[in-house]
């Protein structure tokens, strides 16, 4: 609820004269997106020599032993493997009610001569990198992960997809 100094990632709100101010007839979205006039993007990110640089989106940073991790980091290193189709891979967490933490799952779709590749050196360069462990990696043939309206890959889809066994059992 203040605003930061620069170079400090936080929360994006916007204000201004002429933008709305409420969801036409929903009253409870309406409450979680406005603050005193100020609207809720969902998305973080920090400003830089005036200018603003966006982050990611806070309902999907992922938060693993008490770190922040960002899917794209993560998505990063697997658009970088040569056995996996660059673009065509997600990161999401799932939360663990034991560990009150949440576990990293990975959906990547992987050329078809690569649908068996040894993951191992793929986990030991996340967890090199980004000091997490992965629960779980599944890989899927070309053209499986589900998009969105805008015709993304979808995070959200692809967890709910991957929750309700779509792609497999999961554990």
């Amino acid at each position: 609820g203040e605003a930061l100094p620069e170079d400090h990632v936080g929360e994006i709100l916007i204000h201004s004269d002429c933008m709305l101010d409420s969801y036409h007839n929903n009253w409870e979205d309406t409450q979680r997106a406005m603050v005193d006039g100020w609207f809720k993007t969902g998305d973080l990110g920090f400003l830089h020599d005036g200018e603003l640089y966006v982050t990611g989106r806070s309902k999907e940073m992922l938060i693993i032993g008490g770190e922040n991790i960002y899917p794209q980091d993560i998505e990063a290193i697997l658009n970088a493997q040569e056995y996996l189709i660059p673009g065509r891979n997600v990161a999401f967490g799932v939360e663990n009610a034991k560990t009150g933490t949440e576990r990293l799952v990975i959906l990547a779709e992987a050329r078809a001569e690569h649908m068996h590749e040894d993951l191992l050196p793929l986990r030991t360069e996340i967890m090199s990198a980004l000091g997490i462990s992965v629960s779980r990696i599944v890989l899927l043939p070309h053209r499986t992960l589900l998009k969105g309206t805008a015709g993304k890959i979808s995070r959200f889809l692809n967890k709910q997809a991957f929750l309700a066994g779509t792609f497999g059992r999961h554990s």
